[in-house]
């Protein structure tokens, strides 16, 4: 069995959820990021874009 972690909480366009019963979201999805993002098969960091213009860029602070 393999644990897949997103990386999409270390991108600047994500934003902080009021609870944990709120989806995760982001500026490219900002009524919650699907599943295939978070839990699939697609890599964010390797994306030209994620949705809307957006790209995963990292935290750097």
């Amino acid at each position: 069995m393999s644990v897949v972690i997103s990386d999409c909480p270390c991108c600047k366009h994500c934003y902080e959820c009021d609870s944990v019963s709120e989806p995760l979201k982001c500026a490219a999805f900002p009524e919650g990021i699907p599943n295939d993002y978070i839990w699939g098969p697609i890599d964010v960091k390797t994306l030209p874009e994620c949705n809307g213009g957006f790209k995963y860029e990292e935290l750097t602070d």
